[in-house]
């Protein structure tokens, strides 16, 4: 009898144990379904192009708490900026100005702020029994949804203004214009 007690006793901290650890398991699999709701953003393209900026739009994505746009290649991706609003305009990425030219890839994802409960350590601490698990808030967590298709954009210098030509003599002529930026 005294033996059934012990054994009551012991599996109770476990049995506690467990059922917190399945609440969690429980929390974990509602932030992972969370996480494949956010939506991917639609529409986006490029508004303006010019030799030293691109600005973008996008249709916005319902419950989003903002965006991220990165620029790369189907497998890997440098965030360039984030944003509240579905428009961005970007001059540089990175360090790097913006090259005539050269093509870029583009993405945009949208995300929401999330304040998941977050199992701690299982580690006794002086004065609890063996099994006790610390839960706590952590901070906000960032569930980003999947990538736009990609948007492929070449800055291009644009075409010169006030071209003009003017005969100076028999043989010579004269070419002014405005430079391009």
């Amino acid at each position: 009898m005294q033996l059934e007690r012990r054994m009551r006793k012991k599996n109770t901290g476990r049995g506690a144990f467990l059922a917190v650890y399945l609440i969690l398991a429980i929390l974990a699999m509602a932030q992972a379904v969370s996480a494949a709701q956010v939506a991917k953003v639609t529409g986006f393209q490029a508004d303006a192009v010019t030799a030293g900026s691109i600005s973008f739009s996008w249709q916005p994505v319902t419950g989003a708490d903002g965006y991220v746009l990165s620029a790369g290649t189907a497998y890997t991706k440098t965030e360039i900026t984030r944003t509240l609003d579905n428009k961005v305009t970007i001059d540089a990425i990175g360090d790097a100005a913006l090259v005539p030219g050269k093509t870029y890839t583009f993405y945009v994802q949208a995300y929401v702020l999330e304040d998941p409960l977050q199992m701690g350590t299982d580690t006794a601490s002086a004065g609890s029994e063996a099994g006790d698990v610390d839960v706590s808030m952590q901070q906000a967590t960032v569930v980003m949804g999947p990538f736009s298709d990609p948007l492929e954009v070449t800055p291009s210098l644009g075409a010169p203004q006030s071209f003009a030509a003017e005969g100076l003599n028999y043989k010579t002529v004269q070419l002014t214009w405005e430079s391009v930026g």
